[in-house]
Formats: C-alpha cells, sequence, structure tokens
C-alpha cells in the first residue's frame, strides 16, 4: 500500500516537471518569437533609422540599449526560473530521496521486524519442541517405571504362589507323614488294645476259674465238712472265707477296666472336650473327635488326606487357597 503511494507521487511530481519543463519550452518558444519580432522591428526600425538618418540614431541606440537592457533582464529572469527550477527538483529530488530512504528504513525495520517474529517463532518452536520431547521422555520413563513395578510385582506374586505352592507340597508330605504316623500309631494302639483286652480277658478267665474252684467244694471238704457237721453243732467252713476273699478281689478288677479303658486325659482341638481311645481320630499332629474335624470356613467334613492346616486350624482345599490369597 505504501508502495502504490509513493509511485503515485513519484508519478504526480514526474507529471509537475513535465508540466514545468513544457512551460520552459513555451516560455522559450515565446522568447524565440519575441526575439524574431524584435529583430523584425530592428529591421524596421533600421528602415526607419534609413529613412529617419541620422536623428533617430540616439533614438535607436537608446532603444538599443532598452532592448539589451531588457534581454539583460529577460536572461536573468529565466536564469532565476532556471535556478528556481533547479532548486525545485534538487528539493525534489531531496524529498525523494528522503522518501527512498525513509521507505527502505521502512523496510529495513519491517524486516528486522520480521526477522525477530521469524526468530521468535523458532525459539516458540525449539521450545515446543523440546517441551514435547522433555513430556515423551517423561511419558516413556514413566511407561518403564511401570512396567518394572509389573513385573517386579508379577515376580512377587510368582514367587508367592511358588511359596504357596511349596508350603502346600510342604504341608501336604506333612500331612502324609503325620496319617503315617497316625496310622502306626493306630495300628500299634490297636494292637497294644487287642494285647490288654486279650490280657484282660486271660485274667477274668483266670479269676472266674479261681472263684469257680473256691466256690464248688471239693469230696474231702464235703467229708470234712460232714463230719465236723456230725461232730459239732455249729460248723465253720473254709469255703465262706475264700469265697469272701474271691467277691473281695472281683471289685479290685473293674476300676483297673475303668483306669485303663477311661481315656479322659487327650482333649479334643476341634471343641476341647476329652477325647476316648474308641473315638480318637489322629489328624495333624493333633486329637478330634470325627464330628469336630471339619474346615474352619464353611464347616464341611474332611479327610486327612484332603485337609490343609494354617494356624492349626483346619481347611478344605478351596478356603485355604482363598486364605492364601487373601494374605498375600
Amino acid at each position: 500500500m505504501d508502495i502504490s503511494v509513493d509511485i503515485e507521487e513519484i508519478k504526480n511530481e514526474v507529471a509537475q516537471i513535465v508540466h514545468f519543463a513544457k512551460l520552459i519550452e513555451e516560455t522559450l518558444s515565446i522568447r524565440r518569437e519575441v526575439d524574431a519580432i524584435r529583430s523584425e522591428t530592428g529591421k524596421l526600425q533600421e528602415r526607419e533609422q534609413i529613412n529617419q538618418a541620422e536623428a533617430k540614431k540616439a533614438e535607436d541606440e537608446a532603444q538599443s540599449n532598452r532592448d539589451q537592457e531588457a534581454r539583460v533582464e529577460e536572461a536573468r529572469k529565466a536564469e532565476e526560473a532556471r535556478k528556481a527550477e533547479e532548486a525545485r527538483k534538487a528539493e525534489e529530488a531531496r524529498k525523494a530521496e528522503e522518501a527512498r530512504k525513509a521507505e527502505e528504513a521502512r523496510k529495513a525495520e519491517e524486516a528486522r521486524k520480521e526477522k525477530e517474529a521469524e526468530e521468535a517463532r523458532k525459539q516458540e518452536e525449539a521450545r515446543r519442541a523440546a517441551e514435547e520431547t522433555r513430556k515423551a521422555e517423561e511419558t516413556r520413563k514413566a511407561e518403564e517405571t511401570r512396567k518394572a513395578e509389573e513385573t517386579r510385582k508379577a515376580e512377587e506374586a510368582r514367587k508367592k504362589a511358588e511359596d504357596a505352592k511349596r508350603r502346600v507340597e510342604e504341608e501336604e508330605e506333612e500331612r502324609r507323614k503325620t496319617e503315617e504316623i497316625r496310622r502306626r500309631a493306630e495300628a500299634e494302639a490297636n494292637k497294644r488294645a487287642q494285647e490288654l483286652e486279650a490280657k484282660r480277658n486271660a485274667d477274668e478267665q483266670a479269676k472266674k476259674s479261681e472263684q469257680a474252684k473256691a466256690a464248688t467244694p471239693t469230696t474231702a471238704a464235703v467229708q470234712k465238712a460232714f463230719v465236723s457237721k456230725t461232730n459239732t453243732s455249729t460248723p465253720k467252713p473254709k469255703s465262706t472265707s475264700s469265697s469272701s476273699l474271691t467277691s473281695s478281689s472281683s471289685p479290685s478288677s473293674s476300676p483297673s477296666k475303668s483306669t485303663k479303658f477311661g481315656g479322659g486325659s487327650m482333649k479334643c482341638a476341634g471343641c476341647g472336650k476329652a477325647v476316648y481311645p474308641i473315638e480318637r481320630f489322629a489328624a495333624l499332629n493333633d486329637n478330634w473327635h470325627p464330628a469336630c474335624f471339619k474346615c474352619t470356613k464353611c464347616g464341611s467334613k474332611l479327610r486327612p488326606d484332603a485337609a490343609y492346616s494354617n494356624d492349626k486350624r483346619p481347611y478344605c482345599k478351596a478356603h485355604y487357597a482363598q486364605l492364601i490369597g487373601t494374605r498375600v
């Protein structure tokens, strides 16, 4: 927009210069016509001078001086006009130069501003690129940290699962060993109980035989008793004492039986009550009632080979796995 305005101004100035040139040319043309007219007038005057002779010579000389002065004056005016035109042109040229310099300065300022704006834009782009790079790096590091954390947690979960599996296997092995020991102990206890039962039966048979012998009088004793009865009125048979001895010795066997088969010293790990040998259920290194050996969580009855222990409490496989998973 500014360039078009400057071009219009230059065109106007050029038009003015052309106009002034035309005026100067017209002025020079008029002056030539005036000179021609004056030349003709001079000729006429010369003719008149010839006619008038010497009388008008002085007047011609005076006229010539006046013409000369007029020419000098015209020349001076023309010179002044030329100088004024030159001064005007110089002023116009100076203004045009100043306008050109101002335009160049404006363009240089615009170029400087554009350069500064371009540098600022490049700096902003570089800053944004650096910010994006930093964010991408932070995102990458965060992703690597997250993956490392997930890997660590997965590794910990795997180790815990392996530990749980190992504990389950150890408990299975311990339970198997315990079951084997329990079976051996039960077999030994059954064997011992059978031996004790056989011994008790033998002892009872022996005592019954002794009691029968003591209660049944022999022939010699009958004859002696008959003789004693015949000789005295108050016989004193020996069988009574033996019978009383036998009867007094008989109750002593029952307390031993009660002591031997009472089993009140063992306690059930489930309810805490006494467990008798005939109903004792050995599992998880402890004594149980068969009805008390059940899952602590769901209450289902358990077998020794399908029971899991935690804090000395029995669990089924499902609730033991749930308990271990909750702790993990």
